[in-house]
């Protein structure tokens, strides 16, 4: 069921309010998505700012992916 989310309301700047919409609605440019319109296997979608290995995903992307890049830069 659909229903008002409050992050609509809640977030101001409207930028980041319609990238978080557009990651919630699977409308963005990450290979994870843009894989399925060429048919490129889900597990060959690979993340092309880190390891050659890491599937890219939406949870890797915004979780998985800004630890990783801290962690290379205190090194």
């Amino acid at each position: 069921m659909f229903s008002y989310e409050l992050y609509l309301d809640t977030i101001t700047n409207d930028k980041r309010r319609k990238t978080l919409t557009r990651f919630r609605l699977s409308s963005h440019c990450l290979f994870i998505e843009t894989g399925r319109y060429n048919g490129t296997p889900r597990n060959e979608r690979k993340c092309v700012l880190c390891t050659p290995n890491v599937c890219e995903s939406e949870y890797h992307f915004l979780i998985m992916l800004p630890i990783v890049k801290r962690t290379e830069n205190k090194i």
